[in-house]
């Protein structure tokens, strides 16, 4: 009898167990449901498709427009640096050619290469003249020529005239004078009349070019060169 009420006794503490497991798992799981499905839907909403189609970005589009500007501007001056370096080594050995040529072999071979016999002036020799980076190397030349007393004569008073027009508004002047050729080179001031310039080729009778670079100190380079002629209308140059 004892026996049978223990087993009762038992049985019964047993159903109470499982009971009360079975309400406490009721009330848990469905959180735990739950949680877990939040975290899934957080998951999903992440922007995956976008991780998907990155692409990357160029790096100048990462920079401010006034960057890229800059940047622009500066590949531009580069291209132009490259471009005036190219021309000054191709114009200073268009020079040294020029320098070391028969030109300068003798008087008659130099007023041969500048005009010919038709008062045809060349304009070759000019080009090299007016675009040499060192004008100074040519006229240097032409003054280790041997000259003769009409070149002398000429060179005196084209220097005569420089001083006449310019008097002290000139410097760093290089000149020289052979044959029927003059070069004239120097630097002056801005505000020197244009028709005080004009007047230097009234040394002789001459037919002349000439040009006149403005430097960034507001002082000009002027290049001329003068050539010998009984008539300067009469005088043409080559195509």
């Amino acid at each position: 009898m004892k026996y049978i009420f223990a087993s009762t006794i038992s049985l019964f503490l047993i159903l109470i167990v499982v009971w009360g497991f079975n309400k406490y798992t009721s009330r848990v799981t469905p959180d735990f449901k739950q949680k877990t499905m939040s975290e899934h839907q957080l998951t999903t909403s992440l922007p995956l498709n976008e991780l998907a189609t990155f692409e990357p970005i160029e790096s100048n589009n990462l920079m401010p427009a006034s960057s890229r500007a800059e940047t622009e501007n500066s590949l531009k001056d580069k291209e132009l640096l490259s471009s005036n370096e190219s021309q000054f080594s191709k114009f200073q050995k268009e020079t040294i050619e020029f320098t070391e040529s028969p030109v300068f072999d003798s008087i008659l071979k130099l007023d041969s290469a500048f005009v010919n016999e038709q008062n045809v002036v060349n304009k070759r020799p000019l080009e090299i003249i007016f675009r040499s980076p060192n004008l100074d190397s040519i006229i240097e030349k032409m003054n280790s020529m041997a000259g003769n007393q009409e070149s002398e004569e000429r060179q005196q008073k084209l220097y005569s005239q420089l001083v006449t027009q310019l008097g002290n508004d000139f410097h760093s002047e290089k000149f020289s004078c052979k044959g029927k050729v003059c070069l004239l080179a120097f630097t002056y001031d801005n505000s020197v009349n244009s028709d005080v310039l004009s007047k230097l080729r009234d040394f002789d009778t001459n037919y002349v070019f000439s040009s006149n670079k403005l430097l960034d100190n507001n002082d000009v380079i002027y290049r001329g060169v003068f050539i010998a002629t009984e008539d300067a209308s009469s005088m043409t140059i080559s195509p």
